[in-house]
């Protein structure tokens, strides 16, 4: 992770004024962001997965179809 935190993939901006002969070179800094968004996409893979275990669970315990128990748990 902190390779890529650290990373540098753009290209340098180079400011030239041929009267003065003066060169500037700019970088941004910016990293790739396909490691960070592969690691959110699979994060948001793991939390769909995990909601949806929770929705069946809480189903199957307020149903009182599937449950036996009162409706909601109240009487």
């Amino acid at each position: 992770m902190m390779r890529a935190l650290t990373s540098v993939s753009d290209n340098p901006i180079i400011i030239w004024d041929p009267n003065d002969n003066e060169r500037e070179i700019l970088t941004s800094g910016s990293f790739h962001g396909e490691y960070f968004g592969k690691a959110f996409d699979f994060l948001a893979i793991g939390m769909t997965e995990l909601a949806n275990i929770s929705e069946r669970r809480i189903e199957r315990l307020l149903n009182p179809n599937l449950s036996k128990l009162p409706a909601f748990l109240t009487t």
